[in-house]
């Protein structure tokens, strides 16, 4: 790859009367000829070569565009000289100065093409491949939310060590989804529905004796989340009287309700005499008129509750609000090791786009589970991102109804990530190592003896 700097002019005018046109079609535009000699060098720039538009005023830098070019082609636009850019990033709010002690042949004057030379560059030439790399990054990441947001289910494919997972908790970063809103599972042999949907587990009761309980399992309870952006999210304003209710405890040190008197021992629990109280203790009793299960302390939590609504203004509990446009990513990771028939059951079908649940289209399909007999529904704000290590089973071994409910996106070895780390050539002993060169010729002869879904990542 050669490196070019770029501050072409046209007819002796600036290059800002061009801006708009190389921005718009992502070209690098030069007004001299092949006749010319920075025509013809401008001309002979090959596909792959990167070029950083930018004009310098009394030794100052400004920065317009960078890319890479993208073809041989040199064509016509408006009488100048053009090649198409891909990888084209927009520099004109960066406040980056890329070619700080940059060293070139001639430095009096800036000519409309020079070349930088990588030997003696080496700084600035590692700040012209952040660039890049950022964006093939950047535009890799939005093609996968674009193959998202058209299906909602998409599963990364390849070899080991690949980087799948950490791409699929990238992807969902750039989704806007982090914390609470990302869910992570790892399918294995023993995973089942009952871990997945819902199922029965053994309880030990205050005596000793052993029954089950019903428990949702961890996609449930996910989508049960994203259908409300929070647990305390509703038509009233609980969350802002608990804050309140704080903030007066704090100050009175003690706050008297009913015939308790209250202190804080963590900002989501209240203690009195007789033990703790936690923000869902209230939460429950405000929506459902029972905080614990057990049914302990029930009268000091009602208690709770109506000093909230006679002193703070708590308003009637009227149904939580559904949320159906804050996304929510669910990571399987390994999707391929597990039993994906047994696990996902009735849900097969619930996932698929058309068949989202979205509170402002109440026609869609919903599903009564075994155990519960609730009408479940998998919300639209979900979104389902699984990897596939190919070197365990190859996509053709899947599940049918699996595979056409998903999009397959391949994520082969490359030795790109070597270049990037600077790892490309290591020394030895005094003996240099070509790595790149030796990953590529390990991979070559996985492939050649066994298969390239067991080459190395």
């Amino acid at each position: 790859m050669n490196y070019y700097l770029i501050s072409p002019r046209v007819d002796g005018y600036s290059i800002k009367g061009f801006l708009d046109t190389m921005f718009d079609k992502h070209i690098v535009m030069m007004g001299w000829g092949t006749d010319k000699q920075l025509g013809a060098a401008f001309y002979n720039i090959k596909k792959g070569d990167f070029i950083l538009v930018a004009q310098r005023v009394n030794w100052k830098f400004t920065y317009y565009f960078a890319g890479i070019v993208a073809d041989d082609i040199t064509f016509d636009v408006d009488g100048c000289q053009c090649k198409k850019l891909k990888h084209f990033v927009d520099l004109r709010n960066s406040d980056i100065n890329y070619l700080e002690n940059a060293s070139f042949y001639e430095m009096q004057v800036i000519k409309a093409l020079m070349s930088i030379n990588p030997h003696n560059n080496s700084a600035v030439i590692s700040n012209l491949n952040e660039i890049i790399q950022y964006q093939k990054h950047k535009e890799m990441i939005e093609q996968y939310l674009s193959l998202l947001n058209s299906n909602h289910n998409l599963i990364l494919t390849g070899a080991p060590g690949t980087g799948k997972t950490y791409l699929a908790m990238e992807i969902a970063k750039a989704m806007g989804a982090e914390g609470e809103r990302v869910g992570f599972v790892q399918f294995h042999p023993s995973y089942d529905y009952t871990d997945f949907v819902e199922g029965l587990r053994p309880l030990q009761d205050s005596n000793g004796n052993l029954g089950f309980e019903r428990k949702d399992g961890a996609f449930k309870e996910f989508c049960k989340k994203a259908i409300y952006s929070s647990k305390y999210n509703s038509n009233s304003n609980f969350e802002d009287c608990w804050d309140r209710l704080i903030e007066l405890i704090k100050a009175q040190g003690k706050t008297q309700m009913g015939k308790q008197e209250y202190e804080l021992s963590h900002v989501s629990t209240l203690k009195m005499a007789y033990g703790t109280l936690t923000k869902d203790n209230i939460w429950e009793t405000f929506t459902h008129g029972k905080g614990r299960t057990s049914g302990g302390f029930q009268t000091y939590m009602n208690d709770v509750v109506s000093f909230m609504k006679e002193q703070l203004g708590l308003t009637e509990y009227q149904g939580k609000k559904p949320n159906s446009t804050i996304p929510y990513v669910f990571i399987i990771d390994e999707i391929n090791r597990g039993n994906v028939s047994k696990i996902f059951g009735e849900l097969i079908t619930l996932i698929e786009d058309s068949k989202r649940y979205n509170p402002n289209n109440n026609d869609k399909i919903s599903a009564i589970l075994p155990y519960s007999g609730d009408h479940f529904k998998v919300p639209s704000n979900v979104y389902i991102l699984g990897t596939m290590n190919t070197a365990d089973r190859s996509i053709a071994l899947m599940d049918t109804a699996l595979r056409r409910r998903f999009h397959f996106k391949e994520m082969m070895p490359s030795d790109e990530a070597l270049k990037n780390a600077g790892v490309d050539k290591v020394n030895d002993g005094g003996t240099t190592v070509d790595v790149i060169k030796l990953f590529n010729t390990i991979n070559s002869r996985i492939e050649c003896l066994n298969d390239r879904e067991h080459t190395i990542g």
